[in-house]
């Protein structure tokens, strides 16, 4: 279950909140100090943290958690990536071309982009958008490394 600590809640109230995240099945914290905040930090490191937030941005909550679900199931359900699909994965996230994949790994175009869309469907996503957005949550692609 995905932990989120609210700080601030101008548009909500407390009921409002814990109908959200009780319909999403996540839990939330919402701490009224600085020292609650931090104590909560250290009990929940992986917690998602949502500060001076309004409407809008809780709707992009949802969607996050959507993408979690995804990638859970696709972490640890039936089909997982191949080696090659990781590999893949990674040179689209780094920003290469399938032909310029295909070139450095002497295979077809038309290879690279079966793997592609194999990669697609594992991770139930449409777009590489989301597929980066997966390879830089499992830390298949380094941030360090998608920055420069």
């Amino acid at each position: 279950m995905k932990e989120f600590i609210i700080v601030d809640a101008p548009d909500f109230n407390k009921e409002e909140l814990q109908l959200l995240f009780y319909e999403k099945e996540a839990d939330f914290y919402h701490p009224q100090t600085k020292e609650e905040l931090t104590d909560l930090m250290k009990q929940h490191p992986q917690a998602v943290i949502i500060i001076d937030y309004t409407p809008a941005d809780m709707m992009r909550v949802d969607k996050q958690l959507q993408l979690q679900r995804k990638e859970a199931n696709a972490g640890s359900g039936k089909e997982q990536l191949t080696k090659t699909e990781l590999q893949i994965l990674k040179e689209i996230a780094l920003g290469k071309t399938t032909k310029e994949i295909a070139l450095e790994k002497f295979v077809s175009f038309h290879t690279v982009n079966t793997h592609r869309k194999n990669i697609f469907r594992k991770l139930g996503v449409n777009n590489v958008h989301d597929a980066v957005k997966y390879a830089l949550r499992a830390g298949i692609v380094d941030l360090m490394e998608y920055y420069i």
